[in-house]
């Protein structure tokens, strides 16, 4: 690591130590957990069978199953039971105590990804990928932007947060990382099932219930099964709407549904899945003052639907197995938002000199209605894993399009629209790859991987309206190509421990500006620039990092350590956030992303987990331009994360256990968008969670309170300066919420 990038000291970042009600709370829950930890030494020592080691973690981050400490990058893993027994519903939720991700929420459906502070400044493509099984969920060509799709976290089998560039084996778009979800598979042998339902309150806010089910049908045994998966969710809300005095503004129904066959004989494994997304929101954007009031000045709503369909094949040749996975996605939007703030009423009203009779222009509002869809196919071959010498190589291909319709208009209502807009991005996307692991000794191995990758971008766009006087049809063909490597070196220092080192690099292609013709007319001092170019070049990203991982003590303690400098080449930077019309995307030079990251659990006795992250981190432009400065912090990106958890479960009785889980996080504080400016600070939170309950036979009953201090817990500055307000407007995660949760297995 240069060492002219200076890593803020631990003492500087250990902050959270200056909240003595959180830190104590955490000391009373672990005093709490002595008179029963004292009973469980005494049944572990008088016991037998009694587990404390952790079970060794499988990951398929490379495209092949592998030990967690095998592979040779940072991995961070969440299983099935950690993501149920912590009352995680959503991957948003996932983020708050995964150390190097972060997830900006606008409302459930519109998710961006931050990983190692690599994010996407706001109307841009992704920066870091989203895989569910075998379906990449980037949909979207670059310079367009790409809205996250909410994933449920219900029925899960694990989640995997890759950190780092991973452009060898994923492709574009995952420069900073890239996360896996994985979900549980048809059950070839058993009938299974489960029910769970949940009832809960917001402070500031109204009820909300959820519902789950899953039953697995073994069909042919051995051979053929089917397991059907639902999730519903009605949510109360807690923002309020202060102008039109109406509450809850924020609320959502969620419902969702999956399908998945699983066929298999001697040779062939076949997964076909469907599955089914539908939100109705109350808003788009969950934006409020620290009281969690806003002021719109009309009715907003927010629809997501979307399907995916896969089909994955699985054959053993002997030698190799051969797999196939064919995806589509297919997903509908549409939208209506209040944008109105100070900034932008005040270059309308210039525009117009304000209504007839001299009344101002009090509010904006923007409505969309876009549609997306993509089919990508993956061929894969992949060598036996017990030769001295392993391979992977591929091929891959995707054909993604949109239609993203969106206009504006202003309130009072006048005879002309701001502007409507219609862009017709479409992507065709080639790639061929492959990677070798060959071991060096029986303790080193060296990796060695490097993808093709090729896109062929038609953008099309239609500019109307006066914030788009210049009413043209744009269209211009673009093509881009890459070559991804990655190297590692990995070193046995036990059976379960290891050292290694990778070098990797991530790609983000470039693309159309679609308003530069508008752009080069407008005066200036509306928004305009005579000079912008009519594209934006692709960007590039080298990661650099080192990392130890292992376990010791007979497995009872696990911990994983990596440090990491990456250098980000032509950032991609949108301008002119003012005019909506006008914004678009310029090269503004480079910057970097430095920081170390820690995860532990330990497991002393059988029943008692403690476990924790820590993340540093520095992320700065180092070569900027006018208007972006040298030293800026990069959007979204937190100095530091904190977070630690501890659970403890223990018998009562032969049919009955009871447990108490409770975590803390604690994160320093992110600007909203370079160039960085104190009205666009969030600031750092602290978020204490608790639940307790018991398990009688089959079933489980438990109590929860999530951000029990009911802190205000902002993670973005949506709004420097809120109309009517006049106070910033922040997204932020929720308020205290108490509830109940029964579920029963079978």
């Amino acid at each position: 690591m240069p060492q002219n990038i200076k890593i803020t000291s631990l003492s500087m970042q250990m902050k959270f130590l200056s909240h003595p009600l959180r830190v104590a709370l955490m000391a009373g829950v672990t005093l709490a957990y002595s008179p029963l930890l004292s009973l469980a030494e005494e049944a572990a020592a008088e016991g037998e069978g009694g587990v404390t080691q952790f079970e060794e973690i499988v990951v398929t981050a490379n495209k092949r199953e592998q030990s967690l400490r095998d592979v040779a990058m940072s991995v961070g893993v969440a299983t099935g039971r950690d993501i149920a027994n912590r009352g995680v519903s959503n991957l948003n939720e996932l983020s708050i105590s995964t150390p190097g991700l972060e997830m900006q929420e606008l409302a459930p459906g519109f998710t961006r990804i931050t990983i190692r502070g690599i994010s996407p400044t706001p109307g841009t493509a992704a920066t870091s990928g989203l895989y569910v099984d075998e379906t990449p969920y980037v949909l979207t060509t670059s310079g367009q932007v790409d809205v996250g799709p909410d994933v449920r976290m219900f029925d899960i089998e694990r989640v995997e947060v890759l950190r780092g560039p991973q452009g060898t084996l994923y492709g574009e778009g995952a420069m900073g990382g890239l996360v896996r979800v994985i979900t549980n598979k048809p059950n070839l042998n058993e009938f299974e099932g489960a029910v769970q339902g949940q009832y809960y309150s917001y402070a500031h806010g109204s009820d909300g219930l959820t519902a789950d089910a899953m039953v697995n049908l073994p069909i042919i045994e051995n051979k053929l099964a089917v397991r059907a998966t639902g999730y519903y969710r009605d949510d109360g809300g807690y923002i309020d709407d202060v102008y039109r005095n109406e509450p809850d503004l924020n609320d959502a129904k969620i419902a969702e549904g999956r399908i998945s066959l699983r066929y298999q004989s001697e040779n062939l494994t076949l997964d076909a899945s469907i599955k089914h997304y539908d939100n109705d929101l109350g808003a788009i954007i969950n934006s409020s003052d620290r009281n969690y009031e806003t002021t719109f000045f009309v009715d907003t709503f927010s629809k997501d639907k979307y399907t995916i369909y896969n089909m994955t094949l699985d054959y053993d040749l002997g030698w190799a197995n051969v797999v196939s996975s064919s995806s589509y996605f297919d997903r509908e939007m549409a939208w209506r938002s209040d944008v109105s703030s100070v900034a932008i009423l005040n270059i309308v009203n210039a525009l117009y000199g304000g209504l007839t009779g001299g009344e101002p222009i009090t509010g904006v509002i923007t409505e969309g209605d876009w549609t997306m869809s993509a089919f990508t196919e993956e061929l894969r071959l992949i060598s036996n894993q017990d030769e001295r010498l392993r391979w992977t190589a591929g091929l891959f291909y995707k054909n993604g399009q949109a239609e993203i319709l969106t206009d504006a208009e202003t309130i009072p209502a006048v005879p002309r629209t701001l502007f409507n807009n219609v862009v017709q991005p479409e992507s065709e996307q080639y790639a061929l790859f492959g990677e070798m692991e060959y071991d060096v000794t029986d303790k080193l191995h060296a990796v060695a991987g490097l993808r093709w990758f090729r896109e062929e971008q038609r953008n099309s766009k239609r500019n109307l309206g006066d914030f788009a006087p210049v009413n043209i049809d744009i269209n211009i063909p673009l093509t881009y190509e890459s070559v991804q490597p990655r190297f590692s070196l990995l070193y046995d220092l036990s059976e379960d421990a290891s050292v290694y080192g990778t070098i990797s690099r991530g790609f983000r292609a470039g693309g159309v500006n679609s308003n530069v013709e508008s752009v080069r007319v407008v005066p200036v001092e509306l928004g305009g620039d005579p000079n912008v170019s009519a594209t934006f070049n692709p960007e590039s990203l080298w990661n650099y990092e080192i990392g130890v991982k292992g376990a010791w003590l007979d497995n009872k303690i696990s911990a994983n350590l990596s440090g990491f400098y990456m250098k980000w080449s032509g950032m991609q930077i949108r301008q002119n956030l003012l005019n909506p019309a006008l914004t678009y995307l310029m090269n503004i030079g480079s910057a970097h992303s430095a920081g170390v990251e820690l995860e532990f659990d330990v497991r002393p006795f059988t029943g008692f987990t403690a476990s924790g992250g820590l993340q540093l981190l520095d992320a700065k432009v180092d070569e900027g331009r006018e208007g972006f400065p040298k030293g800026d912090r990069l959007p979204n990106s937190i100095t530091r994360k904190v977070t630690l958890r501890a659970e403890y479960e223990f018998p009562v009785t032969d049919l009955v256990s009871a447990f108490i889980r409770a975590d803390y996080t604690n994160t320093g504080g992110s600007y909203s968008r370079v160039p960085n400016a104190e009205d666009l600070y969030s600031g750092g939170y602290d978020v204490v969670n608790m639940r307790v309950g018991v398990n009688v036979g089959q079933w489980k009953a438990e109590l929860f309170a999530d951000n029990i201090f009911d802190d205000f817990l902002p993670y973005e500055v949506s709004n420097p300066i809120g109309v009517g307000t006049g106070l910033p407007l922040f997204r932020s995660r929720a308020p205290r919420r108490l509830g109940v949760l029964l579920r029963v297995d079978f």
